[in-house]
């Protein structure tokens, strides 16, 4: 019987915690609104125009180069790879603005 009385002592406490008059009257602040959403990442540039960018920074690259492209929705960044002479290159274009991020060349 006695467990019985604490458990459900303990119950009522978190049950006060947990509702709102509860958080407040315990000094925990109660968001009024729901938390900001990071605004959808916008698709402007297709993966041609993503690949046209990055083989700009191979001299004597063309798209038949491009060994993969891949876009990252969640960043809307396209990672593409140039596989030119012998040699492999990386690149990170912004899918909306169309601008190489980042550019690996061989060393």
């Amino acid at each position: 019987m006695k467990k019985l009385l604490v458990a459900f002592a303990a119950l009522l406490v978190i049950q006060s915690l947990l509702s709102p008059a509860g958080a407040e009257a315990s000094g925990c602040a109660v968001p009024s609104s729901p938390p900001a959403v990071a605004a959808p990442v916008k698709i402007v540039i297709t993966p041609q125009q993503a690949q046209e960018a990055a083989i700009k920074r191979v001299p004597g690259a063309v798209l038949k180069d491009v060994s993969y492209c891949e876009l990252d929705k969640k960043t809307g960044i396209y990672s593409i790879g140039i596989y030119y002479r012998t040699k492999t290159y990386e690149a990170e274009v912004n899918a909306e603005t169309g601008m190489v991020m980042r550019f690996d060349r061989p060393s």
